[in-house]
């Protein structure tokens, strides 16, 4: 069994930091911050591709 089986407090603890430091990005930003950085995410897929 993989770590998650092993540990599942271990493994949600980490899961619930790397959440946290993802949503802290957005931290005092308004919803069009939001809308406008998936927008960029989106169009900039498939910029460099082969």
């Amino acid at each position: 069994m993989g770590g998650g089986h092993r540990n599942p407090a271990s493994t949600i603890a980490a899961l619930g930091h790397a959440i946290a430091a993802a949503l802290a990005e957005f931290d005092g930003k308004d919803g069009g911050y939001a809308r406008q950085h998936r927008r960029d995410k989106s169009l900039a897929m498939g910029q460099h591709a082969i």
